[in-house]
């Protein structure tokens, strides 16, 4: 979370950044999130290749899912934070 947080924060404020992580072992599942205050800048870093630590990363907008999306039954809050697209 760190390196993602130092390596876009540079593209304008962040309010949140999450690293997915698998329940049982505790590593990485290889995305995340991150949720910039100003919509703008999530649609400018968006569809663009990025690098870090070597990581060749793909920025996409979050889309948020209809129904479940947890093993539980219950909704992933975090996919709901998305900002809507800027006109």
């Amino acid at each position: 979370e760190h390196d993602l947080r130092a390596y876009f924060e540079v593209f304008g404020e962040l309010s949140d950044v999450v690293v997915m992580r698998d329940k049982a072992t505790g590593k990485g599942k290889g995305f995340g999130f991150v949720h910039f205050q100003d919509p703008k800048v999530a649609e400018k870093v968006s569809g663009g290749r990025h690098e870090i630590r070597g990581r060749s990363l793909e920025a996409k907008l979050a889309v948020p899912r209809v129904g479940p999306s947890t093993e539980d039954g219950g909704h992933n809050e975090r996919r709901k934070t998305a900002h809507p697209p800027v006109d």
